[in-house]
């Protein structure tokens, strides 16, 4: 899975999957371009390590709503990339891959031991276009919120103030 790293739901330390300590994992990342269909898009990612959190803080007695999770990865925008065309992952460009763009589902697998696990699930929420004129790497770095992230937009009115109640009262 090349370095996909991962918080721990109780602790906060990171671990990672690495091709030594994980080598029968891998990963797939996937899109939603038409709405109903995923497509597989993994082969366009770069070396760049992905970063995965989300879940619990921590384990105390305080910490009883989970945090939006978010999930960053880079994708190769230049003629490289499966598409063989600059620009592909720009939102703004003319070329742009038919369906980018922000607010479109994509997700992680994980697949290990012939055992498919969906890490992550959300929609994209910031797409930062790196042109490469200093870098000399044409890429995408992509933000992913999950559903906590479109919870926590929304307003809860009608809803009067409850002391000394249980979850199913």
């Amino acid at each position: 899975c090349a370095a996909v790293g991962i918080m721990k739901l109780t602790d906060q330390i990171y671990w990672l999957y690495t091709h030594s300590a994980r080598a029968a994992a891998t990963c797939t990342i996937e899109a939603k371009f038409d709405g109903s269909t995923w497509t597989d898009i993994s082969g366009d990612r770069t070396d760049a390590p992905m970063k995965i959190t989300y879940g619990l803080p921590g384990a105390s007695a305080t910490d009883l709503v989970a945090q939006t999770g978010l999930w960053t990865f880079e994708l190769d925008n230049s003629s490289h990339n499966s598409g063989s065309t600059r620009g592909w992952y720009s939102p703004d460009s003319a070329s742009v891959r038919t369906g980018w763009g922000l607010g479109i589902l994509v997700r992680l697998t994980v697949t290990a031991f012939s055992v498919k696990r969906y890490k992550f699930i959300g929609r994209i929420d910031e797409i930062d276009v790196d042109p490469g004129l200093y870098t000399g790497k044409q890429v995408v770095k992509v933000t992913v919120t999950d559903w906590m992230d479109e919870a926590a937009r929304v307003l809860c009115a009608g809803i009067a103030t409850q002391t000394s109640q249980r979850g199913d009262q």
